[in-house]
């Protein structure tokens, strides 16, 4: 009994680390891609080497500016394939995400068709949610952690309450 703690704390630390993740996000406007990248909702990953792929090579590489944002024109890319867009900030924080030939306007569809139209407006107002529950997934709140380490100090004195019983209760001989 009496090892129970010190393993219930190496579990503990031996999970993965969520504090410094790094999130990606991407969307399509107009004819540029922009992606974005961040650790959080105020602090965005400056100066990330950003590279786009189809299949296994890569066809054009950047850096995040200032904001954490990097953009790129599209339009000679060769869309009909799935695009993945990689952020690297180095020590293990990689974020992948990916766009589908679904996510780019159709080919010779006309700037003022109204299909064209309604798509991009939709678009645009979905932008913010889209971003939001990216950043959402990225892994447990303060609310989680604190919740998690209420149950194991619960756990933990539970433990101690009932050893703490057993050596207290007499023995018959």
């Amino acid at each position: 009994m009496r090892y129970i703690l010190p393993l219930l704390l190496a579990l503990l630390i031996s999970q993965p680390a969520q504090a410094h993740r790094l999130n990606i996000f991407a969307q399509v406007a107009n004819d540029m891609v922009v992606v974005t990248t961040n650790f959080g909702k105020d602090r965005p990953a400056r100066n990330v080497p950003v590279s786009v792929r189809i299949q296994d090579t890569v066809v054009l590489s950047g850096t995040t500016d200032s904001s954490g944002s990097f953009a790129f024109p599209w339009k000679n890319l060769d869309t009909s394939q799935t695009l993945s867009i990689t952020a690297n900030a180095g020590e293990g924080h990689i974020a992948n995400w990916t766009l589908e030939p679904s996510d780019f306007p159709k080919e010779g569809a006309k700037s003022d068709d109204l299909r064209s139209i309604i798509r991009e407006e939709i678009s645009q107002a979905i932008l913010p949610l889209r971003q939001e529950l990216a950043a959402s997934t990225a892994g447990p709140s303060l609310k989680d952690i604190l919740g998690g380490l209420g149950w194991i100090v619960g756990v933990t004195c539970l433990l101690y309450a009932l050893q703490t019983k057993r050596r207290q209760t007499p023995r018959p001989e």
